[in-house]
């Protein structure tokens, strides 16, 4: 793995950005924001290269081989300290776009919606899933969201979409082949319930097994 990691630059674009002189101007700022770009579509096909180490890794003789919890303990934090990095890499390359465009869109902070509304962003993963769904099984259940459904939170869209199109999937693939073995002529419906306090809470419920 850790030839992979070298394989792909990673010590070099570290030592790199590291030595980056400090940001003081806009100049500095479209200078640094260029490098950053340029980092990220290096490093693109990041899990590719860390997926074909890994299978190299449970290879290797049992006497120098690697545990499949150890793998699993890299992986996972390998991915989570990843997406801190391209949520702060997102977030910088937005930043200098808008300020070059004259300013934040409407609503925007960088990559964050300040007003995100995840009755929206249930809607429109739903729409995605339902799709999806309905050309592997010929069929998909709805998705009802009730509760507070005027709630805003600031948040990055892409990312609220994501978790829940995951979610969606493993709920409608759940409901549908649970209905092919009661044979109900109805599929239920997937229930989402928006919460609103202190902070927002999306509850999911289906009726798959």
């Amino acid at each position: 793995l850790l030839q992979v990691l070298n394989r792909l630059r990673l010590p070099e674009s570290f030592e790199a950005l590291r030595k980056t002189k400090p940001v003081q101007n806009l100049q500095d700022t479209l200078e640094y924001t260029r490098y950053v770009q340029h980092v990220t579509k290096l490093h693109a096909k990041m899990f590719q290269a860390l997926a074909a180490g890994i299978a190299e890794a449970k290879l290797l003789p049992k006497e120098i081989s690697v545990s499949e919890e150890e793998l699993d303990a890299f992986m996972d934090d390998f991915v989570a300290a990843r997406l801190g990095r391209r949520v702060i890499v997102a977030h910088q390359i937005t930043l200098a776009t808008d300020l070059l465009q004259g300013g934040a869109r409407p609503g925007h902070f960088g990559i964050f919606a300040l007003e995100c509304r995840p009755k929206e962003v249930i809607e429109s993963a739903a729409a995605i899933v339902s799709e999806i769904c309905s050309k592997r099984f010929k069929k998909a259940p709805t998705v009802l969201v009730s509760g507070d459904v005027d709630a805003t939170i600031s948040y990055i869209p892409d990312h609220l979409e994501y978790i829940l199109i995951e979610i969606l999937k493993n709920a409608m693939r759940h409901t549908v082949k649970w209905n092919m073995i009661t044979g109900d002529k109805e599929l239920p419906p997937i229930k989402v319930k928006i919460h609103a306090g202190n902070s927002v809470v999306l509850k999911i419920t289906d009726s798959g097994d």
